[in-house]
């Protein structure tokens, strides 16, 4: 399953993306536990910022007048966004070793490790972001 970093930890003005994205997370957490006696292995892929259209096609909720703009996060996921090419790779790996939920980038790493072990950490990076997509 292709999921998001966005399936493992909630940001502001993503509502709808990270609902249906920790669905995914989650049907493939419960089709791992159901499969597993049959020898059968799912796992769900969390890219993180990819260079890809994503921010160019999606509807994200930022205020007018915010830090950040569609513009900037364009370029911003130009500039820093790893290629498809890894997370295939990561699928591929994913698959061969059944591993269960796979987080690909370092942000995505960083912000799943940060919430398995800091909810308050998550929720203070969370409002930092919504502060800076959200606010003038």
């Amino acid at each position: 399953n292709t999921a998001s970093v966005a399936g493992l930890c909630a940001g502001p003005g993503l509502t709808a993306y990270c609902a249906s994205k920790f669905a995914v997370v989650g049907l493939g957490e419960s089709l791992r536990a159901e499969l597993k006696g049959r020898n059968i292995g799912v796992s769900s892929i969390c890219p993180g910022i990819i260079n890809t259209r994503i921010v160019d096609d999606a509807r994200i909720n930022i205020k007018p007048g915010a830090a950040a703009n569609s513009e900037s996060l364009t370029r911003f996921y130009r500039r820093r966004g790893w290629s498809p090419d890894r997370v295939a790779r990561a699928a591929v790996k994913a698959v061969r070793k059944n591993r269960s939920v796979v987080p690909v980038a370092p942000e995505a790493w960083l912000m799943w490790l940060v919430k398995r072990f800091s909810q308050r950490g998550h929720d203070l990076s969370a409002y930092l972001l919504g502060r800076r997509l959200m606010e003038p």
